[in-house]
C-alpha cells in the first residue's frame, strides 16, 4: 500500500522565555485521526501541539487517517506541523492490524524525536523512539485482540499517561506490572473570556458531543429537556457535534419541543472552532447526558467559558469517579445519576431559577481551570516528562 503524499505546512516553533530548561527539543505526537477536527482526541492533540510549541518544543503531529474522515475538508487550525501519514481502506474488523501497519513506518520520518502516542500507536513506534503513551481508553477491557496490543504498547512505552486519578487507579489495577510507569497528567484548555453566563437571565443550554454516538446521550437529553420545558417555558437547547442531525431533529419534533431545540452539525460548518466559541459564548448552562467519559474535554471548555455544568454520573466505578473528579471536585456543576431523567431535569431547572448559584458555579469553574487545567501548568508537566524519557533514550 503506497503512502499518501506528505503535506507539511511551513511553520516555525515559537520560543518562550518561561519554557523550562531543556525544552527546546523535537516532539512528535501520533494519533488515530486526521488533520480534520472531529472529537476529543483530536482536540487534545491540537491543544497539545500548540502548547508545547509555545513552550519551546518543535512539534510535529502525525495523523493515521480513518476512512470515515474522507469527506472532511477542514484542516485543524493552530497545529504547528501536520503529516497525514497514511489512509487505511480495509474493513473495521482489521483495525488493530491496520493501525500498527500504518504506524510502523512513522519512526522513519522522525529524527532525534521524542514521541507522544495516543493509544496503541505507541507499540511500533516505541521500538525506535522514546515514547509516552496516552491511554484514552474506556475503563472496561477492550475487545479481544485490542486489549493484548494495548498491554504490549504499555510494556514498550517509557511512560503511560492517563488524564484522571480514577483512570490511573483503574489502569494500575488491570496492569499492575506497569504501575511505576503509569502517571496522571490532566488535559488542558485555553483561557477564555468571561461571557457572564453565570449571571444571565436567559435559559440557554448547550451540549457538545458526537451527535449519533449512543454514549453521548443526545437522544436521552432531549427527553430530559422535555421535562425542563414544562417548568421553564423559555428554555432553549443546542446540541452540537459531528454527525447527522436528522434523527435528533425528528425526535425533538416528536416530543413537541422542535422549536426549542437547535442541532448544529460539524459536518456542514466551515470553521468549527469559531462555531464552538460562539455557541459556548451564547450558552448559560452546559449539559452532558453521558454513559461514561475517560476525561471529558468538553467539561473543561464549559468551565473555561464560565458555564455551570449538569452531567450524568454512571453508577459503576471508576467511570462515575471521573465525573466526580472533573466536575464535582471542581465545584463547577451538579452530577445526577445516569438513568434518572427527572433528577437531571430538576438540576437544570434549579440552575435556571437560581442566578446566584449559577454565578457561583461559574466562578468556581473558571478558577479551577486556572489552577489545575491551564495550558501552562499542564504543558510544563508534559515537557518535564518528555525531557526525562528523552534523556534515557529507547
Amino acid at each position: 500500500m503506497p503512502p499518501r503524499r506528505l503535506l507539511v505546512p511551513t511553520t516555525s516553533s515559537t520560543s518562550n522565555p518561561t519554557a523550562p530548561a531543556g525544552a527546546r527539543f523535537k516532539v512528535a505526537q501520533v494519533h488515530w485521526g486526521s488533520q480534520y477536527l472531529l472529537g476529543g482526541v483530536e482536540r487534545v492533540a491540537q491543544d497539545m501541539a500548540r502548547v508545547l510549541t509555545a513552550l519551546g518544543a518543535e512539534v510535529t503531529t502525525i495523523g493515521i487517517a480513518h476512512p470515515s474522515l474522507a469527506d472532511f475538508r477542514r484542516p485543524v487550525a493552530g497545529t504547528p506541523r501536520f503529516l497525514p501519514w497514511w489512509r487505511i481502506h480495509q474493513e473495521r474488523n482489521k483495525a488493530v492490524k491496520e493501525r500498527l501497519f500504518a504506524c510502523a513506518a512513522v519512526p522513519l520520518a522522525l529524527s532525534s524525536t521524542t514521541v507522544i502516542a495516543h493509544g496503541i500507536q505507541a507499540l511500533p513506534i516505541a521500538r525506535f523512539r522514546p515514547t509516552v503513551m496516552i491511554d484514552h481508553g474506556p475503563f472496561r477491557p477492550y475487545r479481544a485482540g485490542y486489549e493484548e496490543v494495548r498491554e504490549q504498547a504499555m510494556a514498550k512505552a517509557k511512560a503511560v499517561v492517563v488524564a484522571t486519578r480514577a483512570g490511573r487507579e483503574a489502569l494500575t489495577r488491570r496492569f499492575p506490572a506497569f504501575a511505576e510507569k503509569i502517571r496522571t497528567i490532566p488535559f488542558s484548555t485555553p483561557a477564555r473570556p468571561d461571557t457572564g453566563a453565570g449571571g444571565s437571565a436567559t435559559h440557554r443550554v448547550l451540549s457538545v458531543g458526537r451527535l449519533n454516538e449512543a454514549r453521548k446521550g443526545m437522544v436521552e437529553l432531549l427527553g430530559v429537556f422535555r421535562r425542563v420545558v414544562d417548568a421553564i417555558a423559555d428554555a432553549q437547547l443546542t446540541l452540537a457535534g459531528a454527525g447527522d442531525p436528522t434523527a435528533l431533529n425528528a425526535r425533538a419534533a416528536e416530543l413537541g419541543i422542535g422549536e426549542k431545540v437547535r442541532v448544529v452539525s460539524q459536518d456542514v460548518v466551515e470553521n468549527w472552532d469559531g462555531e464552538l466559541d460562539r455557541l459556548y459564548g451564547e450558552a448559560d448552562i452546559f449539559a452532558l447526558h453521558t454513559a461514561y467519559e475517560t476525561f471529558g474535554v468538553v467539561f473543561l471548555e464549559a468551565m473555561a467559558y464560565g458555564l455551570p455544568i449538569v452531567s450524568t454520573r454512571p453508577a459503576d466505578l471508576p467511570a462515575g469517579d471521573v465525573i466526580e473528579e472533573v466536575v464535582v471536585e471542581s465545584r463547577a456543576g451538579i452530577a445526577t445519576e445516569l438513568g434518572d431523567a427527572q433528577a437531571m431535569a430538576d438540576a437544570l431547572i434549579a440552575l435556571m431559577r437560581d442566578h446566584d448559584l449559577r454565578a457561583e458555579l461559574s466562578r468556581r469553574g473558571r478558577a479551577s481551570v486556572g489552577a489545575q487545567y491551564s495550558e501552562l501548568t499542564v504543558g510544563r508537566q508534559y515537557l518535564e516528562l518528555l525531557t526525562s524519557i528523552g534523556s534515557r533514550g529507547v
